[in-house]
């Protein structure tokens, strides 16, 4: 009795998983999918950070955090978007840093509808703290991948990005302009 090749059960595979092979690519399974591993690695250094943060911040709100501390955001709104959520999540996710201590919500001068997010002092004098944990526990996930490697998963990475976006890839990624910016004023960022 003969066994249908792209329906058996090999190593990495699963019980009545089928192998679908691409023109491109060769067939792969759930448990060596790109997709499913960049799942389980974001999951992996999420729960890494809220570890590593805690209790100060999860891996969530540390990303808030850093992304006011860059002056990449500066909105509920352009924080939904940079995490790939919904404006009442971000409301959320805000609201819990405000009760830490750590987000100050102002009226937009420029929009009353709209309200700006800062982070107070306490957040900005720990951010150098949480920057060091964070850069430790990345360092801890990458132990065991080469240093030559690194720009090669960077690479892929900012592909991946810029695919799902639609735009070139650009390595390293470009900041979004801050808002109010003019090229009379340059923008500041803060550098590590």
């Amino acid at each position: 009795m003969g066994t249908d090749s792209a329906s058996s059960v090999g190593p990495g595979r699963l019980p009545g998983e089928v192998k679908r092979p691409s023109r491109h690519r060769p067939a792969v399974t759930v448990s060596d999918s790109p997709g499913f591993l960049l799942n389980q690695a974001v999951l992996t250094l999420n729960g890494s950070l809220d570890r590593a943060l805690a209790p100060s911040l999860t891996g969530a709100q540390w990303t808030a955090v850093w992304l006011l501390h860059e002056r990449r955001i500066s909105t509920a709104s352009e924080l939904a978007r940079a995490v790939g959520t919904d404006v009442a999540a971000a409301w959320r996710l805000a609201g819990r840093l405000a009760d830490k201590g750590y987000l100050a919500r102002s009226p937009d001068p420029a929009d009353r509808r709209a309200v700006q997010l800062s982070l107070t002092p306490a957040a900005v004098e720990a951010c150098p703290a949480w920057r060091a944990t964070v850069a430790a526990t990345l360092a801890g996930l990458l132990d065991d991948v080469a240093t030559e490697d690194l720009p090669i998963l960077n690479r892929v990475l900012v592909r991946i990005v810029a695919n799902g976006a639609g735009a070139p890839d650009t390595y390293p990624p470009a900041a979004p302009p801050v808002r109010g910016a003019t090229p009379a004023q340059p923008q500041e960022r803060n550098r590590r």
